[in-house]
């Protein structure tokens, strides 16, 4: 079942708001009414909302100063601004606050005001979906068992999960943020697998499907990975997924040596590590 909108109206104007009740209960939303700044904040602690339209003079304090308590307390929440006492100054300062996506006069022009409310819920739905999607991947990032990181078009890791930072060394609070996937990469192989990233903001499908290299841990050990590339079905952007496996010769110590022969052979371990690359 879709999620209709919960919507506030502030104002103090008996007539306006028993219209507006009729009219937004007759669209399937619900509206809940208060006649002052001081009963929509009670209001709003024993319920949650996702718009409110506020009259910009109210009888105890103005519109604008109702949404900044308003927000510090649901900053989710956002706001169209409604009055009969329109002003240039007034509309200026009121749609330059963060959260407030109209400014209307009276008398309302329904319509206007219903597809307005409209584009409010269909943006509240898809952040909705978003918020559920990405909790889905969160879940199965730190649940998989599998090494697992996030990285940034100029190669930043934005997320590790628990299972890399055990392969890295490193805390998350070292790694988030702060380092880029190119320093766990011996310095051999660094020019090759950058070419291939940069090959592939171009076109995804010009770099090679796969590679294998060798990756270094905080300790300096070394290991030999082979990587596999893959989209995340259901989605629009591009993830590149790079899928690591020590080789059977097991890891080596020091970045300095020299790496093995072409007998060095790669195989599915438990203990894979898979890397994301996001694309906006």
């Amino acid at each position: 079942m879709e999620h209709k909108l919960n919507i506030l109206t502030v104002d103090d104007d008996a007539g306006l708001t028993s219209n507006l009740q009729d009219i937004f209960e007759a669209e399937g939303y619900d509206n809940t009414i208060a006649p002052d700044g001081q009963t929509a904040l009670t209001l709003c602690l024993g319920k949650d909302f996702d718009l409110s339209l506020i009259d910009f003079k109210l009888p105890d304090m103005t519109g604008v100063e109702l949404i900044k308590k308003l927000t510090k307390l649901f900053p989710e929440m956002v706001y169209v601004i409604v009055t009969g006492y329109a002003s240039l100054e007034s509309a200026i300062e009121a749609v330059g606050k963060e959260n407030i996506v109209s400014y209307e006069t009276k008398p309302l022009n329904m319509g206007r005001l219903l597809a307005l409310v409209k584009e409010v819920e269909t943006r509240k739905r898809a952040e909705e979906a978003l918020r559920e999607s990405e909790a889905r991947y969160r879940t199965i990032f730190e649940t998989t068992g599998t090494a697992m990181l996030i990285s940034e078009e100029d190669t930043t890791i934005s997320i590790i999960n628990t299972e890399f930072k055990k392969l890295c060394g490193y805390s998350k609070e070292e790694v988030e943020g702060k380092k880029s996937w190119i320093e766990f990469i011996v310095k051999a192989d660094v020019e090759r697998l950058k070419e291939s990233h940069h090959l592939r903001i171009i076109d995804p499908n010009a770099a090679p499907p796969y590679y294998e290299f060798q990756f270094i841990d905080k300790h300096g050990n070394v290991k030999d990975i082979f990587i596999t590339l893959a989209l995340i079905p259901g989605t629009k952007k591009l993830w590149d997924r790079f899928w690591i496996s020590p080789s059977a010769s097991g890891q080596r110590r020091h970045c300095g040596r020299a790496r093995g022969g072409s007998g060095n052979s790669l195989r599915t371990h438990q203990n894979t590590a898979t890397w994301f690359r996001r694309r906006a």
